[in-house]
């Protein structure tokens, strides 16, 4: 029997080893016979690998399951992936500074690719946000020059305020999709970058391509649903603070009742979108990778994560901390050259667009290794659930 694994690898059932039947009585303890060959009493193949060994504490084989996905129900093997790495990872599961280092890994393994591309997109959209910045900001704000603050300055802030938001919201789209298409391009590259294959830009174009809507659909899909969530709870939240201020008149007790509220509303919000959101982590990865579709994709998910909430949870507050300090010190760096144009200039107007620009391109650049990271992260979890390693191991030896 055969299986297809979505996303291209394919395997046979009798390519993976089977699980060892007891041995009889008298096999456990042979009677030697002269002149008759007992197979069980042969010496292994010299070609077969030794077991590893493992590490307190570590996956061991025991905590194989059998590969269950796509049709394919079968054993996996506990030891036929271990300690072999043909790309940026090796093939068993990951601790989480194996994740972190395959994630810089992937970017050292195709710059010209994953920080190319994103080079090449964010500059587009820097330049953008830039020209936006510095068209609305007013004139009687671009120098610091008092002759020329006139006394309608604070008007002129408020109207500038009032038009960055309106251009932010049309380049928040942009951004938006143009973020969703790198992410399902990038998630092909490192997919290939596991097994030791590297993808040119058309073949990863060409993998993406097909599933682009999903991955568009699916953002806006759960914008929709936290916007109606969070109208429902709201309205739930005023009826209650409606309800508890009812037993007393003065005002005093209108405003603890909307301190309660928001006391206890708020938390139930955070922590339902903490929690939805390392559920439905891997959406983008089962799009992009097995080729599911959106619904399909939800339950995949839903079900991978099961088990593994706080790992997930712990990784995406591990890698935010990261992108967040590196931001930290390149921003740092953004603003002592903003601060020498500024003073060199006097132009606020041009100081600002120079900080958007580069702002908005450092946030882009880091936009790899995230991908890389949930990309890794994803492959973890199917190896510890599903025994993926196999898998990958066979197609990383094929041409």
């Amino acid at each position: 029997m055969s299986g297809q694994q979505p996303g291209g690898w394919q395997w046979n059932q009798g390519d993976l080893p089977q699980e060892p039947q007891p041995l009889t009585p008298e096999q456990q303890n042979p009677q030697p016979q002269y002149g008759v060959y007992d197979p069980t009493l042969a010496p292994p193949a010299s070609n077969m690998p030794p077991p590893p060994e493992y590490p307190t504490g570590q996956w061991s084989p025991q905590d194989a399951q059998g590969g269950q996905f796509a049709g394919f129900s079968g054993p996996s093997s506990p030891y036929s992936a271990q300690s072999i790495q043909p790309g940026i990872i090796p093939l068993h599961p990951l601790t989480i500074g194996e994740i972190l280092n395959g994630a810089f890994a992937a970017l050292r393994a195709h710059p010209g690719l994953l920080f190319g591309v994103s080079l090449i997109v964010w500059s587009i959209i820097a330049a953008l946000q830039a020209a936006i910045t510095y068209i609305f900001f007013p004139d009687s704000l671009k120098s610091f020059d008092p002759e020329t603050m006139s006394s309608g300055a604070t008007e002129d802030l408020m109207t500038m305020t009032q038009n960055n938001l309106m251009s932010s919201a049309v380049s928040g789209v942009i951004i938006g999709v143009a973020t969703l298409i790198l992410t399902g391009l990038f998630m092909n590259v490192v997919a290939a970058l596991v097994i030791g294959k590297k993808l040119s830009g058309q073949s990863a174009w060409e993998k993406t391509k097909p599933q682009l809507w999903r991955i568009i659909v699916w953002p806006i899909l759960t914008g929709v649903l936290s916007v109606l969530a969070v109208t429902v709870l709201g309205g739930l939240m005023v009826l209650v603070g409606a309800g508890i201020s009812t037993g007393s008149s003065d005002a005093l007790g209108s405003q603890l009742a909307l301190l309660t509220v928001l006391l206890i509303g708020l938390p139930v919000i955070g922590i339902a979108t903490v929690f939805f959101a390392v559920r439905l982590a891997f959406v983008v990865p089962v799009i992009v990778l097995e080729n599911q579709g959106i619904f399909a994709s939800v339950k995949r998910s839903w079900t991978m994560t099961k088990g593994f909430f706080f790992r997930l949870l712990g990784i995406g507050i591990l890698v935010q901390l990261l992108l967040a300090a590196l931001m930290m010190a390149w921003g740092f760096l953004i603003g002592i050259v903003g601060m020498a144009v500024l003073l060199a200039t006097s132009a606020t107007g041009l100081f600002m667009a120079i900080s958007t620009f580069l702002n908005t391109l450092i946030v882009g650049l880091f936009t790899p290794f995230h991908v890389a990271a949930l990309g890794i992260t994803y492959i973890d979890i199917r190896m510890r659930r599903e025994g993926l390693g196999n898998v990958l191991l066979r197609a990383s030896q094929e041409n």
